[in-house]
């Protein structure tokens, strides 16, 4: 279960990244359709963080990673309907023959939706880890030394991503 959570994460972050940074994009949108195409991108968006967690909890103790595996067995497929809803539109009506800025009003709302479920499943993992720690060592030192591990590992990651 370890690695093939790993491989399918690992598989659709290269698929990720090769439609946004190739031609392979512009061949799969002839092919699909621009809506298709982005239904499928926005829900692979959520591939690279589980890649980062099945990479964290990777060599971490067994209790650990069946803690955040036991979250992502329902945490994937709810998030991953969700964004679906969102990217189909589910939560807003288009106003017929309205023009100017608001069909991309509508996608700044979506945009913000996708952001806010990432960010929800990013924090349920990093609990779900938290307690499968403390249950695994149950030590304060132990606890404090994760959450110093965490707080500088977040700002490199972001530091890297962003620069």
């Amino acid at each position: 279960m370890k690695y093939s959570l790993l491989g399918v994460s690992f598989i659709g972050s290269g698929l990720l990244l090769a439609i946004q940074y190739t031609e392979f994009g512009v061949v799969l949108q002839n092919l699909v359709g621009r809506q298709l195409l982005g239904v499928g991108f926005n829900l692979l968006l959520f591939s690279p963080l589980v890649l980062l967690f099945s990479l964290l909890t990777l060599k971490l103790p067994v209790r650990v990673y069946q803690s955040w595996v036991d979250f992502a067995q329902t945490g994937i497929p709810l998030t991953c309907f969700t964004i679906l809803l969102v990217s189909l539109g589910f939560f807003y009506k288009e106003t017929p023959g309205s023009g100017g800025w608001l069909p991309s009003l509508n996608q700044i709302v979506n945009v913000f939706y996708i952001i806010l479920l990432l960010f929800l499943f990013t924090l349920g993992s990093f609990i779900q880890i938290y307690r499968g720690y403390i249950h695994s060592t149950g030590g304060l030192l132990k606890l404090y030394g994760f959450l110093l591990t965490l707080g500088i590992a977040i700002p490199v990651v972001v530091w890297y991503m962003l620069g």
